[in-house]
């Protein structure tokens, strides 16, 4: 099974220039579309060169690497009344100085519709396919040691394929709105016989509905299922999982200058090893805004999420906080800080709980409208009650944005 807790390399500095471009307004690119009528052609570059005190995530032995990481990507888009249609295409590569062997090409390809069948009737749907990878010292290679990854030739590689589809009965100005989705997901591995074991069919179905209170705030009530199941058949009598989630919360907009999602519930998770969890979970996000250059995000989650065997399931309990400035027009920064509880559900009976801390900052700098030039620091350090996993983590990155 893959622990979603996992910072990877890849999955970390993405996550880094996307806070950073959704929490600053005055910092964004302003890309030239191509015109292909009916479609808007948008291509996109992004590019970092960043310094990785610990590519491994090891305990002891640290390895560190240059590691240069390019991002283009292409999207078309058309419209059709009040239907829209898009297309999106986008390759992750990176190479590093240390080990050629970590040196990864991650593909993306998605699609997506938004059909207004009528006033108050809206559907959405959605396909996607990916090639990706696992870093190595993350998933099924966390903590096996610096003599265990250098045997590896490469890191595990797997296809990800998914369709989903969303239908939203109500008009967006109307006292109550019913919502319903469905999405199926479909994970394959190459290569090493344990990476292949983890093959993953996960179907995920709700249905919902917001009830408006006031302008701008909604009251939402929400019932949700997962149901995982593993293609090997020793993995599926200890990992198969099914998780229901009954859900009350709230959403609301410019409201004392803040916007946000709060939700609360009951949730329980049956595992095919017997190991099942349940009990009370919660996920917020809100954004404050004090001044119009000044925000502030803030989120805490609890939930129940899959492991790697021994572990059938983790739950995690999370806190973050962000501030972003913009000091010029074209100038900003933004610190943020997380911190996550993580204790594992293991079918060994083995006592494992981690403690991690993640501190970044990072600086925007728009030199045009369509180029943004960027540079920041992240700090991971995780303590954990079995000392394999007791790692440090310091990542510095130069990082560049560019448009037509």
């Amino acid at each position: 099974m893959d622990i979603m807790k996992k910072l990877t390399l890849s999955s970390l500095t993405a996550a880094i220039a996307l806070s950073a471009q959704g929490a600053v307004a005055g910092v964004a690119l302003d890309p030239q579309a191509i015109n292909l009528e009916p479609f808007q052609l948008v291509p996109l570059l992004g590019a970092q060169m960043i310094m990785d005190d610990n590519i491994y995530n090891l305990s002891a032995n640290e390895v560190d690497s240059m590691i240069f990481v390019v991002s283009p990507s292409v999207s078309l888009s058309a419209q059709d009344r009040d239907n829209t249609y898009t297309l999106s295409y986008g390759i992750n590569a990176g190479f590093y100085s240390e080990d050629g062997d970590n040196n990864y090409i991650d593909h993306s390809l998605s699609a997506g519709a938004g059909l207004n069948m009528s006033s108050r009737a809206k559907l959405d749907l959605g396909a996607s396919f990916s090639l990706l990878h696992d870093d190595l010292g993350t998933g099924a290679t966390e903590g096996i040691g610096a003599a265990a990854i250098a045997a590896l030739s490469e890191p595990d590689q797997y296809r990800l394929a998914g369709l989903n589809g969303g239908i939203t009965y109500g008009a967006e100005g109307a006292l109550g709105q019913v919502v319903a989705n469905l999405g199926l997901t479909n994970k394959s591995y190459d290569r090493t016989a344990a990476a292949v074991a983890r093959d993953l069919d996960t179907l995920n179905y709700g249905v919902g509905l917001r009830y408006r209170v006031m302008p701008k705030t909604k009251v939402t009530f929400d019932i949700e299922r997962s149901e995982g199941s593993y293609k090997n058949a020793a993995t599926a009598n200890q990992s198969d999982f099914e998780q229901t989630a009954f859900l009350v919360g709230a959403t609301w907009e410019n409201s004392a200058q803040t916007t946000g999602r709060i939700r609360m519930g009951q949730t329980e998770r049956k595992v095919a090893s017997g190991f099942d969890k349940s009990g009370f979970t919660y996920d917020a996000n809100v954004t404050w805004s004090p001044r119009e250059l000044t925000r502030f995000n803030f989120g805490l989650s609890n939930g129940f999420s899959d492991g790697t065997l021994p572990t059938a399931s983790i739950e995690s309990t999370s806190y973050s906080a962000a501030w972003t400035q913009d000091w010029l027009e074209r100038l900003s920064t933004t610190l943020s800080y997380s911190l996550s509880n993580q204790d594992h559900n293991r079918i060994d009976n083995v006592i494992r709980e981690d403690d991690i801390t993640n501190i970044g900052a990072k600086v925007d700098y728009q030199m045009r409208r369509w180029l943004i030039l960027g540079g920041g620091v992240s700090a991971k350090s995780t303590d954990s009650t079995l000392g394999q996993y007791n790692v440090d983590r310091n990542v510095f990155f130069l990082s560049v944005q560019a448009s037509l």
